[in-house]
């Protein structure tokens, strides 16, 4: 995926983000909302992370791509002790940047290069499409998912 899709597929991860953050974290709405910006963030981060300040920190889709890492973060996110509002911000932001870096790696999955699944430097890929193929197609199946997170409430502004 070209670095657009990466940007639209991350605004609708912190739909996602935000959704979980409440619903599932119980975290109140305003700061729930916050992870957006950051799901947006992380959405770019595998990326933008491997060359910084001029300097080339990884090898494409190596370290920066590597599932355990992003799904440790949730983990940690979820299980992060939260008792005042600023460790909600924290933990909605947390929960948003990780959720935009695994929807990264969801979305370069399908590439003929792949991500890491096992180690940083051995990847796998799904061999369906190459970067920048069908992405107009993706983005609108990933805003019709991070819709129906919000399906109740939608339908209960609309009553």
């Amino acid at each position: 995926m070209t670095g657009p899709g990466h940007h639209a597929t991350g605004f609708f991860s912190g739909v996602i983000a935000a959704s979980i953050c409440y619903k599932l974290l119980g975290l109140p709405f305003l700061i729930s909302i916050s992870s957006l910006p950051l799901a947006i963030w992380g959405s770019l981060f595998p990326d933008s992370i491997e060359s910084f300040m001029g300097f080339r920190w990884f090898r494409h889709r190596t370290v920066s791509h590597w599932v355990p890492l992003w799904l440790l973060g949730l983990v940690v996110a979820f299980y992060l002790p939260v008792s005042s509002p600023l460790g909600s911000a924290i933990q909605a932001g947390l929960v948003g940047f990780t959720v935009g870096g695994i929807t990264h790696l969801i979305f370069d999955w399908p590439n003929p290069l792949g991500i890491p699944f096992l180690t940083p430097y051995r990847r796998h890929s799904l061999k369906l499409w190459n970067s920048g193929k069908r992405e107009g197609l993706i983005v609108l199946v990933w805003a019709g998912i991070a819709s129906l997170f919000w399906l109740p409430e939608i339908q209960a502004m609309l009553a």
